[in-house]
């Protein structure tokens, strides 16, 4: 057992005033959101040749269901495999990150997905029947067939990040699934699916049968939808590995989007934003896409904190 333990918090309510979570009994974050962060504190810890633990007792998230797992709310738990137990960490002291450690930055640069990949599988794998699943339920759906992948973000943060606009969608998909013989829907929206299935056909197009916002709320922000906290993550990490098992994906300012990537470094993508919204300011999002692909130098002579 190590000398001391390196815990790596998400949510930041226990020391941040400003923390959006603090007066709430749920923390509304992302699960891409969380296991991103979770993965950047982990680069961290290991770069520094420490034991880490994911500490996330002191919180409810929207994916907790301690009442199905033993009255765990590590809801990453109930997925992935983290090497140490609360019991084992409770014994020696102790090392907090702050929120600089774990911000989930998203650099869209083959070397950062490759990084970020190798640490989710040395030090957080899957459970083995968690993979299963995922690999069972991808084939099942795919069936052989090339799959155009698309992560249509309806809901999480649309206010935040301005959304592409569904004709942009169709206008990019319709040039290029000729050359798929499937096209694959990952979004949170039964609305913009229901615009998939109406463009383009229901024997065309693929998708996983989850929870669907209606009416635009965010599915991780307690509404009384009727779902499942297990079941919300267990639907979310299954749409993010279809992407990534495409032979092609176009993908969205999004954490899911992201972590497709990470989860196949090697993933064909192309990454839509709002700058595809009329063709002058597409110029400018491929400039826009330049930066981030390349942002990863600019960090380097800033010398912020990156996976090792």
């Amino acid at each position: 057992m190590a000398d001391a333990v390196y815990h790596i918090h998400v949510c930041q309510h226990h020391t941040r005033l400003d923390c959006p979570c603090r007066d709430r009994p749920v923390c509304e974050r992302g699960f891409f959101s969380v296991l991103l962060a979770v993965l950047y504190g982990i680069a961290y810890a290991r770069g520094r040749k420490q034991a880490f633990y994911i500490d996330m007792r002191s919180r409810q998230y929207a994916y907790s269901q301690p009442s199905m797992f033993g009255g765990n709310s590590n809801f990453l738990e109930y997925f992935f495999r983290q090497p140490l137990s609360g019991a084992d960490v409770d014994r020696v002291p102790s090392v907090f990150c702050n929120a600089q450690q774990t911000y989930p930055y998203r650099v869209w640069h083959r070397n950062y997905f490759k990084r970020l990949h190798q640490t989710l599988h040395d030090g957080l794998p899957f459970h083995p029947a968690i993979a299963r699943y995922l690999d069972e339920e991808t084939v099942r759906l795919f069936g052989g067939n090339r799959v155009l992948g698309v992560h249509l973000r309806g809901t999480d943060h649309s206010s935040e990040v301005k959304p592409v606009h569904w004709e942009t969608w169709e206008k990019l998909i319709r040039k290029e699934l000729p050359a798929y013989d499937r096209l694959f829907i990952a979004t949170d929206d039964a609305r913009l699916l229901q615009k998939a299935v109406d463009a383009f056909g229901i024997e065309k197009t693929l998708f996983n049968t989850t929870i669907r916002s209606a009416d635009g709320a965010r599915l991780h922000r307690p509404t009384g939808n009727g779902s499942i906290p297990y079941q919300l993550g267990l639907e979310a990490l299954l749409d993010c590995y279809c992407l990534s098992r495409c032979q092609q994906v176009m993908l969205c300012e999004s954490n899911l989007s992201y972590a497709a990537c990470v989860f196949n470094p090697a993933l064909n993508y192309r990454l839509v934003t709002a700058w595809d919204n009329n063709r002058i300011a597409s110029v400018v999002g491929k400039l826009y896409h330049i930066y981030l692909t390349y942002r990863i130098r600019l960090h380097r002579l800033l010398g912020e904190h990156r996976p090792h």
